[in-house]
């Protein structure tokens, strides 16, 4: 995980500071917005009196020294001096903080408080929260209803007083991604104990600036335009208690990455108000309806992060519409809907105080599920493939260890369980392969490339298992021959040091093949082998700068990426690599650049396992590693081709 530049605000000025020193010791600015009708219950002194009575029941919320509060009535101010924010409220209501607008930052934490007359004699309040240091909107609109005017500003401050949340830069902490740190604004202000406990849950918004428009660095003769975007796919929960006015937090989040790798300022959190409450949930599809009863479909809740596995205590029952837990749960909930047999989408969800359940959207469309579960069966056979072919290599890496250092009665029983695990795996996975080659997406990019490497692999392991019986029937004959057992054995380990030379040469991975060669000097004493490794040196010297450059960059840059982020700025040196070897004809060359692709494949698959179709973020990043692997295979299927040409040659 990585993080931006960390943010704070100077009060109603939203300035961006770097310290965080001056956020701890900033105090905040807490501004009511009233609007209320034209009606004879609600004339100026009323409101007056109104304003004065609500600003004194928020002022113990907030603490004298902690900030200020600011009661503004819409109907004692000239329109034109309201801002812009009040002028899209009194026109559009409550849509108008939904929109991008709203998330202009502005420092100031702002509660609208609307009162409407019902029935002539009814007074209805309505009132909801939006953070200027966040951008982040309380999550439902609280309400009530009272006869007296007299109780309108008390019950006011209680509905208003609920949702005050201390906010907070975050920060990372070193060597730690699974925890933050967030420095709250005003938090070395008398005033602020208490106001976040250990338990308390984070809205989580990323800040970023409008200039930039989606480039990294914005043009600085303009004025910073800094935007709030809260991102509801991850909450934090305070696991520390405040000292100096930071605490640690857990992140939890249904997304692989919560930090984007967009031009961001910083990351920002607010305390939201929660309960310890069993949770309730409805399901929609992407269309708004409710699943289909025949969907296979599996739900689950807990209050301790996605990583657990759950009980049957855990489950969330379906009512009227309504799944339910059948326990409480402490803040938050950590939701997972499983559809079919393989899509698990997870969801963090707040527990607000509300009347309605909370609405997850879920993707469980029967041809995506279908798909999906295709995709992974593929998947797991050509990691199945490559678990069986990585097996082989290292019960040959592990015989030749055996061989050399005498072991060979050990060496002949390993060789013989492997070679009966070979032929098991190349069985099951056959028919596996075949089966799957029926399938309906068997024609899809991603399903298609997947079963090509994974039968290419198959291939390879069925041509290791001639080896291994050639090495069983060569053990079996050294163990038995008893005439000068001491020079048997030194002639053995001779060749087995040559059986691992040819290999690593057949993969043009010269370097090991070169420290070999010394093992093998030294065991023989013979200057043929020095001859052989001089001979194989001057074939593997470049024969100018650029073979020279093209060698380096697939040994080093190349084979030390181990993920997307770090292949991609390496691809477009891949092509201009491969025209080097064959433009120099470069036998070894292109043997090794055949098996660095391998590894390539390897660790993206790598990469690959662990993400969820289902989840916003993992989405992106599977589309960019099936895109990025099938251009891959284009340049691997063309230096194939070229590598057959050569080695054809005499």
């Amino acid at each position: 995980m990585r993080f931006g530049i960390a943010l704070g605000f100077i009060v109603a000025s939203a300035i961006p500071i770097s310290a965080a020193e001056a956020e701890s010791k900033t105090p905040y600015v807490w501004r009511v917005v009233v609007q209320t009708p034209v009606h004879p219950s609600l004339s100026a002194p009323v409101r007056t009196r109104l304003c004065q009575d609500l600003k004194a029941a928020l002022l113990p919320v907030l603490g004298e020294e902690l900030g200020r509060v600011d009661v503004v009535d819409l109907r004692a101010v000239a329109t034109k001096d309201w801002e812009p924010l009040w002028t899209a409220f009194a026109v559009a209501g409550w849509t108008a903080l939904d929109k991008p607008e709203a998330q202009k930052l502005t420092g100031v934490k702002t509660h609208f408080l609307k009162i409407d007359i019902r029935d002539g004699r009814t007074f209805r309040i309505e009132t909801r929260q939006l953070d200027g240091s966040t951008g982040i909107l309380s999550a439902v609109v609280r309400s009530a209803e009272t006869q007296n005017a007299d109780t309108l500003a008390r019950l006011a401050g209680l509905l208003i007083g609920k949702d005050f949340g201390p906010v907070g830069m975050v920060e990372p902490i070193k060597d730690d991604e699974k925890q933050v740190s967030v420095k709250f604004r005003g938090g070395q202000l008398p005033g602020f104990e208490g106001k976040v406990q250990t338990g308390d849950v984070l809205a989580f918004a990323m800040v970023t600036d409008a200039r930039a428009k989606g480039v990294a660095r914005p043009k600085t003769d303009q004025p910073q335009q800094l935007v709030g975007k809260p991102l509801t796919a991850t909450y934090l929960r305070v696991v520390s208690k405040i000292s100096n006015g930071e605490c640690r937090c857990e992140i939890l989040t249904r997304l692989n990455d919560p930090f984007l790798k967009v031009a961001v300022v910083g990351y920002r959190a607010m305390k939201v108000a929660t309960q310890e409450a069993k949770v309730q949930v409805r399901l929609l599809d992407e269309q708004g309806k409710p699943p289909p009863s025949t969907t296979s479909l599996e739900i689950w809740a807990t209050d301790n992060g996605f990583t657990g596995k759950p009980t049957n205590r855990d489950t969330l029952e379906l009512q009227k519409g309504i799944y339910t837990s059948g326990k409480p749960l402490k803040n938050v909930a950590c939701v997972v809907v499983r559809v079919g047999s393989t899509l698990s989408d997870p969801h963090v969800v707040p527990l607000i105080p509300s009347d309605e359940p909370f609405t997850l959207r879920v993707n469980i469309n029967p041809v995506n599920i279908e798909k999906a579960e295709f995709e992974q069966a593929c998947e797991r056979l050509r990691a199945r493939v490559a678990d069986a072919r990585t097996s082989q290599l290292e019960l040959v890496k592990g015989l030749s260890q055996l061989i050399v250092a005498g072991k060979l009665d050990e060496a002949l029983a390993r060789a013989a369980k492997g070679v009966e695990t070979a032929g098991s795996a190349d069985l099951l996975l056959s028919e596996e392969l075949a089966k799957l080659k029926k399938g309906k997406s068997v024609k899809d990019a991603y399903p298609s490339t997947l079963l090509a490497i994974g039968e290419e692999q198959l291939k390879i392991l069925r041509a290791g298992k001639p080896e291994l019986e050639k090495r069983m029937e060569d053990l079996r004959l050294a163990i038995a021959k008893s005439n000068d057992p001491v020079k048997f054995e030194k002639e053995f380990r001779a060749n087995e040091l040559v059986r691992q030379i040819q290999y690593h040469v057949a993969r043009g991975e010269v370097p090991e093949a070169d420290a070999i060669y010394d093992q093998l000097i030294e065991l023989t004493k013979q200057d043929e082998m020095k001859t052989k490794k001089a001979k194989l040196l001057v074939d593997w010297t470049p024969a100018n700068d650029d073979h020279k450059k093209a060698r380096a960059f697939l040994l080093d840059e190349w084979r030390k990426a181990t993920v997307l982020a770090e292949f991609q700025p390496l691809f477009p040196k891949l092509q201009p690599t491969l025209d080097t070897f064959v433009k120099n004809a470069d036998k070894l060359g292109l043997r090794n650049f055949l098996s660095a692709v391998g590894i390539c494949y390897a660790r993206l698959q790598d990469q690959l396992a662990p993400l969820d179709e289902n989840a916003d973020a993992d989405r992106a990043l599977i589309k960019d590693l099936k895109a990025f692997a099938d251009e891959v295979r284009k340049i691997d299927q063309a230096a194939e081709a070229e590598s057959k040409k050569l080695e054809e040659k005499k």
